[in-house]
């Protein structure tokens, strides 16, 4: 995992229009203890998708199996866990693959890129600029890593990552459709 120690001792520069957020709101690398926090966030994504997103694992399912899941494509992906914070409680974190590799098919050149696995601010902060500053921080550990393109998935349904995405300059680049047949 990349270390820096700048990463630990500041936040990144507030992005335009975010006045909303306390000064003391900082990004930070993750640490061990806060695995539980890690979790809880991902069961509350978990509880806000599963009404518009079908195969999703119960938000009780979710443990430290999760946790090492990610520590382990961290690992093998160059990948960094960021944790929000303000006055020691956690608002969010999103975790940034700097070393994603495509390999090509039939209609793709090969490339590495960036790509932010997940992103995820809690219910009681969303709206006040957090995930902007988290996608902000991604993007700004992908361009030191040398990357000119980042990627990102989002549920169909979570129209409220979709306008931060969109604000953020992010496109649809491919869509996939599903439909139940049972």
């Amino acid at each position: 995992m990349m270390q820096s120690s700048a990463l630990r001792n500041r936040s990144p520069p507030r992005p335009p229009g975010t006045t909303k957020l306390p000064d003391t709101v900082t990004i930070r690398e993750y640490r061990e203890d806060d695995a539980p926090a890690f979790i809880g966030l991902i069961r509350e994504l978990q509880s806000y998708e599963l009404p518009f997103t079908r195969h999703l694992k119960r938000p009780e399912d979710i443990g430290a199996w999760y946790v090492d899941l990610v520590k382990q494509q961290c690992a093998k992906l160059d990948g960094i866990i960021l944790m929000a914070e303000c006055a020691s409680q956690c608002l969010g974190c999103a975790v940034v693959y700097l070393c994603v590799e495509n390999q090509g098919d039939e209609e793709m050149l090969p490339h590495i890129h960036a790509h932010v696995g997940e992103l995820i601010v809690t219910a009681g902060a969303r709206g006040k600029g957090i995930g902007t500053m988290l996608l902000t921080e991604c993007e700004r550990l992908a361009r030191f890593s040398g990357r000119a393109e980042i990627t990102l998935a989002v549920g169909a349904g979570n129209e409220m990552a979709h306008q931060l995405y969109r604000r953020s300059g992010y496109e649809a680049m491919k869509i996939r459709m599903s439909k139940l047949l049972a």
